[in-house]
């Protein structure tokens, strides 16, 4: 029913993108979400991340509360009668104008990110209003949640971005924690499913007004994945689940084979979700709400494409940053541990007494660690954390023309850090002008 791998002491943890599989774990009483911090270590490592990220001030959030816990049983019953109430009464209210605005393309539509976010923000709360900081939460809560890079991990622990994320999406929504899971986490299948939508109306393509059920089903977006635990009671059966496995769901995965609600939304099953009406309505909402909006103008209908090439152009302008900076950093982080591990041989090397050099070259190799640390932050997240990547440039100019000074073999130090500072220099400065290009 899915991929085993199990070794001893590390993971025990099964992947099914099978369909039928997805239903029969979806429903077996076996398996819950009260992850227990037990078993192989890679096990402990992702239900402790998962608790963490899914949580606000370390309560979790309802997506990821046991089966047994009444309080989320209740919320979930309460949120479903709620959504199922709005889905029945949803109107071209200004939120689904904007989102249609922005799937037809027109220039003057808001972005779409925070347009979808707002949507569902003001399920929880009426007040609620979309920024860049809360689509930026957003976007670090989804990316923790699924990122497997323990460093990462690590300096989102060390620097609170994480609380931080949390307690901006929290305080949004008047600490309603399933509205933190909606606009912190789901928010982003929506998207993707706009995204989907607003393809359909670009040009040349000529949408049909009767496609709206295909549409619906086509923008229907489910999670990357779900995951669960087995429990400590659990029997050994034939499919190899035993107490303390890790079942991940792929239903990203799963929706390519099978892209009924069952899948999107776990229909039928104790964790489903209480969106299965609301979201199929409001895609209905704004297609026909899109269809009867003009299209550009014929001006502007270049406008749309050369905003989408820009973004794609920034992307690429961040991974080309991030690979040197990465390079970088690899190879300073090598050279630390290097000159810690030998620092008799490194003052050899340098042309410099054992006797009169050691100590400080220790020194040298632990600061050298502690900047990867720091410059580390600018590698994260080129754009919203630039002071790291702006200091860390002038710095690697400053010890360039340091080594330049001391002369000798100090001169090939100086040619690293030079060669590198220029090319960063180059690498984000382009990355500050695509940024800035691609928006309008």
């Amino acid at each position: 029913m899915g991929r085993l791998l199990r070794v001893p002491f590390l993971v025990d943890l099964i992947r099914t993108a099978d369909p039928s599989g997805i239903r029969a774990f979806a429903n077996d009483d076996r398996l819950d979400r009260n992850f227990s911090g037990r078993g192989p270590l890679l096990n402990r490592i992702l239900t402790r991340k998962v608790r963490s990220v899914l949580a606000v001030k370390g309560v979790p959030l309802p997506s990821v509360a046991p089966r047994g816990d009444e309080e989320r049983a209740r919320t979930q019953a309460e949120l479903q009668v709620q959504l199922d109430a709005a889905a029945a009464r949803i109107v071209d209210d200004d939120s689904v104008t904007d989102l249609a605005r922005v799937v037809r393309g027109l220039e003057d539509a808001p972005i779409l990110e925070h347009a979808v976010q707002q949507t569902v923000g003001r399920l929880f709360a009426k007040d609620y209003r979309a920024t860049e900081q809360s689509w930026a939460a957003a976007q670090l809560l989804d990316k923790a949640v699924h990122s497997m890079n323990p460093l990462a991990a690590i300096f989102w622990r060390i620097t609170g971005r994480i609380a931080h994320a949390q307690d901006l999406l929290a305080e949004m929504v008047h600490h309603d924690r399933a509205g933190v899971h909606a606009t912190g986490i789901a928010v982003h299948n929506l998207v993707r499913g706009f995204k989907i939508m607003r393809n359909l109306f670009a040009h040349p393509n000529a949408p049909d007004p009767a496609a709206g059920d295909s549409v619906v089903a086509r923008c229907l977006q489910a999670p990357e994945s779900a995951l669960r635990e087995a429990s400590a009671e659990a029997s050994v059966g034939v499919d190899e689940i035993r107490p303390g496995t890790l079942v991940v769901l792929d239903l990203k995965s799963a929706q390519q084979h099978d892209a009924g609600p069952e899948i999107v939304f776990l229909s039928g099953s104790w964790s489903q979700c209480p969106a299965a009406a609301w979201v199929p309505a409001l895609i209905r909402a704004v297609w026909e709400r899109a269809l009867q909006l003009p299209p550009p103008c014929p001006e502007r209908v270049g406008g749309p494409f050369r905003v989408e090439s820009t973004r794609v152009e920034a992307a690429r302008r961040r991974a080309t940053y991030r690979s040197i900076l990465g390079c970088n950093l690899a190879l300073q982080f090598a050279l630390g541990i290097l000159i810690l591990a030998a620092p008799v041989w490194f003052c050899r090397s340098l042309g410099l007494v054992p006797a009169s050099g050691e100590d400080l070259v220790r020194i040298w190799g632990v600061t050298l660690l502690l900047l990867v640390a720091l410059y580390a932050a600018g590698w994260f997240d080129p754009i919203y954390t630039r002071w790291p990547n702006m200091v860390g440039i002038v710095g690697r100019y400053a010890t360039a023309f340091l080594y330049l000074f001391l002369r000798g073999r100090f001169l090939w130090l100086a040619l690293f850090d030079g060669v590198f500072a220029a090319a960063l220099t180059w690498a984000y400065s382009q990355v500050i002008r695509a940024e800035l290009m691609s928006r309008p």
